[in-house]
């Protein structure tokens, strides 16, 4: 650091006067988004353990209800709905993060939503998580130039400082001129390589490469199309060497949104920060207040830490990265490090809207506050508003000194906030635990969504299996769309109601309608929300989902009620809605059939026709209406040529095309009236035969039967024998597919630390069923189990007493199903 001569400061001061450069503004809210998930902190030597995985989180954020869908030339693809209140929570594979190799992938993203949205990237990883806001398409660019940070390592650590490219078109030439030799390549020399829609390409450099403060900053990314760029590390110092170590993870902004002028703030009440800044002038400098200088290396310039709320002058324009301080050997900082853009003037804006997270700390049970930071003009400070609240009587407002600035760090609870101010400002979120942090710059206010009148249709459960007191037994209950009109339908909302004195929810089941569109579903205690959005919802009658109940008390009546909304939405252009009338209906649905089949074909010779015999030889208890059969048998040796009606059903029958599925199946579909109850005769099935002792053929059937139940029966036939299994698909394995849908969440371990007795608070219901608690040290020994255990439908699990457990940091398992939910757990006994 040196001192700069009189004349040179005043002309570097004198450019705090000069107006940032008319840029376009970079839109934060769209409708397709384009990224990848770097290398967080998931393979590095763990001084707990090494029993983490990171938990990648998109948050949406929306004015108006819609539908999203993610793609991945990986394979991957998932569907969901969104509100316009609590936007939707999505969390990714794992797998999707680059973490081994580097180089191209196919395990970019591209998601699409239905209406504009916000999005916020969530890395959360117990000590070691990060947050980042990702631009849409339409704000990226061909060009970038690169700040990350440099690399220290704890004992046995492998960290990496790395950035990702995503490619939103094909055909994507880019070319990259790294600062450091990356991993995998030769040298430093630049490199090209072409990317197609969703693929991905990740450049790292290790420890050996640079152990400095700048690392990879200073590479360049020149794209022939627009790309996503994400700069990570996989645990960063901030300052370099202090012991506090995090994912810095940064979507930046392309290289032509400069400034010759920043304005800085604290991201808490910890003042503490480092910053970097990047040029595309390798000898630039960066001025402080007071004629301190910090003179750039190849391009990039670093300030290793600073106080409270500052302006900085570059002599070149330049782009500027933040990052909070974490703590030093003396414990003195804020926490861990975090990493944020700092954004040009041109970018700032009157009116911002972003979502903190809870993220309650399950390492030392400690909260997690989060914070807003905004710089802002003097003459806007009385009417700067968050969440329609003065901002003045939230903080106190600190001047920048020698500027018409101020900033002010405001303490927020978690959730959904919003900020206006009547002139522009600069604004970022950030949250900070004894060993975590998180930061990201908010976005713009969404456009406001223009309602519609809303048709609320109400609909009453009636339980014919209830009735009787000795028929209190778990049950399922079907949702499903009867669609009455033409109109299509693009979403349904329902909200289902019930008494938890009678019932208790268990799981469910996708219907065809969840599988074929996008379909979300959450539970409370008494109560079921169900999301469903299509483009559009075609069907003239489908079951959405299929929920299943534990019946505990028979109650008097039936008390389960729904509310349901059904809406048709205009094209996304549009900001209107219109709503349109529809009815919704749930059906009560029994948990058993009894019935039995049988096949019977009839010896014959090549040449001549056969035919086999479908029967039902036991009562159905709901009245069969329809038959979809797969037919299976050798087509070289048979050919099934037309179905007609048995005894039961005679000319009844309609007709039924026969579909050839394969050289083994055919699927038909026949549907016939009156509907049928009795045994006899049901389907005579005709068949050619090719080839001689056409008896030794075997003809097996998996037979659905559709009746007055959404759940269809299925009849399976072995392949050694005639004999036909009844199997009803309400009645399968509910804990498992409900964990597969709903996993379990370990909310916290209360208290933490502990010196004997604990207990496991979940943040939903658990499920029925048999749970094995285990604790086991760092390397995995197995010190306290206790297994066998039940709940009483609540979301506790315990007590656990840990009073013969010596005192150190152990894992907790909690094992049900061949499900597993781990935390870690200070003992100090």
């Amino acid at each position: 650091m040196t001192r700069l001569i009189p004349y040179i400061v005043c002309l570097l001061l004198a450019l705090a006067c000069v107006p940032a450069a008319a840029q376009p503004p970079v839109v934060t809210y769209g409708t397709k988004f384009t990224f990848a998930f770097p290398e967080g902190a998931d393979g590095l030597v763990d001084p707990f353990g090494n029993g983490d995985s990171s938990t990648l989180i998109l948050h949406l954020i929306s004015r108006a209800p819609g539908s999203a869908t993610i793609t991945s030339p990986s394979g991957y693809s998932t569907k969901f709905c969104y509100d316009s209140t609590l936007g939707a929570d999505i969390v990714l594979p794992h797998w999707l993060m680059l973490i081994p190799g580097q180089g191209k992938s196919q395990k970019g993203l591209v998601l699409r939503t239905t209406s504009p949205v916000q999005v916020e990237l969530l890395d959360k990883f117990n000590a070691g998580g990060e947050m980042t806001q990702i631009y849409p398409d339409s704000s990226l660019g061909t060009d970038y130039r690169i700040a990350t940070w440099g690399l220290y390592n704890d004992p046995g650590e492998d960290n990496k400082t790395e950035f990702v490219i995503t490619a939103p078109y094909d055909n994507t030439s880019v070319t990259v001129t790294p600062s450091v030799r990356p991993i995998g390549r030769p040298d430093a020399s630049p490199f090209t390589f072409t990317l197609n829609a969703g693929e991905c390409y990740i450049v790292k450099a290790d420890i050996t490469a640079a152990p400095t403060a700048t690392s990879l900053s200073g590479s360049f990314v020149q794209a022939s199309k627009p790309v996503s760029v994400i700069t990570a590390l996989t645990c960063g110092y901030a300052p370099l060497g202090d012991e506090a170590c995090n994912e810095l993870l940064n979507m930046p902004l392309p290289r032509g949104y400069t400034d010759t002028v920043f304005l800085t703030a604290p991201f808490s009440t910890f003042e503490g920060y480092s910053l970097i800044f990047v040029s595309d002038d390798p000898n630039f400098f960066v001025v402080q207040p007071g004629g301190f200088t910090y003179t750039s290396v190849n391009g990039v310039a670093v300030v290793p830490f600073t106080l409270g709320s500052q302006e900085y002058l570059t002599t070149s324009p330049a782009q500027c990265y933040q990052l909070s301080s974490g703590y030093d050997r003396t414990r003195d900082g804020m926490s861990d490090p975090s990493m944020i853009t700092v954004l040009p003037r041109s970018q700032w804006l009157d009116s911002v809207e972003w979502f903190s997270p809870d993220l309650a700390d399950p390492v030392f049970g400690t909260p997690f506050p989060n914070y807003i930071s905004v710089v802002y003009p003097q003459t806007a400070e009385s009417k700067i508003m968050i969440d329609d609240v003065p901002a003045l009587t939230l903080a106190t407002p600190q001047p920048i000194a020698g500027t018409p600035y101020s900033n002010m760090v405001i303490e927020i609870p978690a959730g959904r906030h919003h900020m206006t101010s009547p002139e522009p400002m600069y604004a970022f979120a950030s949250g900070f635990s004894i060993a975590d942090a998180y930061s990201f710059n908010v976005g713009e206010r969404l456009p406001t969504a223009v309602p519609g009148p809303v048709d609320s249709i109400r609909s009453t459960v009636v339980f014919d299996t209830l009735q009787e007191p000795t028929m209190c037994q778990d049950f399922d209950v079907a949702v499903r769309l009867i669609r009455p009109g033409a109109d299509p339908i693009e979403t349904v909302h329902s909200v289902l109601t019930f008494d938890p004195t009678y019932f208790t929810y268990v799981g469910y089941r996708n219907g065809p309608l969840a599988d074929a569109n996008a379909f979300t579903l959450s539970a409370a205690t008494n109560t079921i929300t169900i999301d469903l959005s299509a483009t559009p919802i075609s069907a003239v009658s489908d079951t959405i989902c299929i929920l299943h109940f534990h019946c505990a008390t028979l109650p008097g009546s039936s008390p389960m009620s729904m509310n349901s909304t059904l809406t048709k939405s205009e094209p996304i252009c549009e900001t209107a809605t219109r709503f349109y009338r529809s009815d919704l209906g749930i059906i009560a649905v029994n948990q058993i059939e009894q019935a039995a089949f049988a096949f019977q074909i009839v010896s014959s010779h090549a040449g001549v026709q056969t035919t086999g015999v479908f029967s039902l030889v036991s009562p159905a208890a709901d009245p069969i209406r329809s038959v979809e059969l797969f037919v299976r048998y050798d087509h070289d040796v048979l050919y099934l040529t037309s179905i007609s009606g048995g005894a039961l059903v005679g000319s009844n029958i309609l007709p039924s095309p026969i579909r050839r599925l394969d050289d083994s199946t055919d699927e038909v579909t026949v549907s016939f009236s009156p509907q049928l109850t009795q045994p006899g005769e049901l389907l005579l099935l005709h068949f050619d035969v090719f080839v001689a002792d056409s008896a030794s053929t075997l003809v097996t059937c998996t037979t659905n039967l559709s009746n007055d139940r959404p759940c269809p029966l299925t009849i399976v036939a072995p392949a050694s024998s005639a004999t036909f299994t009844l199997l009803d698909t309400c009645s399968t394995p509910i804990l498992r597919e409900y964990l597969q849908h709903i996993p379990l969440s370990l909310k916290r371990i209360v208290p933490n630390p502990t010196s004997g007795r604990i207990d496991l608070h979940f943040d939903r219901i658990l499920p029925k069923g048999s749970y094995r608690v285990t604790v086991s040290d760092v390397l995995g020994h197995t010190v306290a189990q206790f297994s066998g255990l039940t709940t009483d439908e609540t979301d506790t699990l315990g007590s656990f007493l840990l009073t013969n457990v010596v005192s150190g940091i152990y894992f907790l398992n909690v094992d049900v199903a061949g499900f597993r939910e781990t935390a870690r757990v200070l003992v100090r006994n």
